[in-house]
């Protein structure tokens, strides 16, 4: 692989799939060169369908619900090989793949923010490596029920007592 797919945003190594055989709604695979999250059907549905309302309003927050969980995992897994390298006991499987050789340049240049990002909160980090995701997605959030219940429409559903 050429490292200049290292240098895409971090969405690049998720892909968001239909998968019905999971034993939950939402289930990550890190097995492959990106992320794949498999939704069963009714949440896939509803992501894809919430997804581009509003020329993609709520985009950053179905991120957050969906991605931000996943990524939080992926850190910690880029952070426990860390650990294991220090031991000298590294037997990880991921170190050729994409999106773990991606995570693991992007912690590494978080050294600009974090004296010592391996240190960090793998949540912490993950919030960090998708642009503050948890502040963000919610004032999105907020500003759009803000706009629809101004622009009249909550009340034309129902969303006003």
């Amino acid at each position: 692989m050429d490292d200049s797919e290292l240098e895409k945003p971090i969405s690049s190594i998720f892909s968001i799939s239909e998968k019905n055989d999971i034993p939950t709604d939402i289930y990550p695979d890190f097995e492959g060169t990106k992320i794949i999250i498999y939704l069963k059907k009714e949440l896939y549905e509803i992501y894809y369908h919430f997804k581009d309302v509003n020329n993609g309003a709520l985009r950053r927050y179905l991120t957050g619900v969906i991605v931000y969980p996943v990524l939080v995992e992926a850190v910690d897994i880029v952070l426990s090989s860390k650990s294991e390298d220090d031991d000298n006991s590294s037997n990880n499987n991921y170190n050729d793949l994409q999106w773990f050789r991606a995570i693991r340049l992007k912690i590494n240049e978080s050294a600009n923010k974090f004296d010592n990002p391996y240190d960090e909160y793998a949540t912490v980090l993950a919030d960090y490596l998708l642009g503050g995701i948890s502040l963000d997605s919610l004032k999105g959030f907020k500003n759009f029920i803000d706009n629809e219940v101004n622009s009249g429409e909550g009340q034309m559903t129902g969303g006003i007592n």
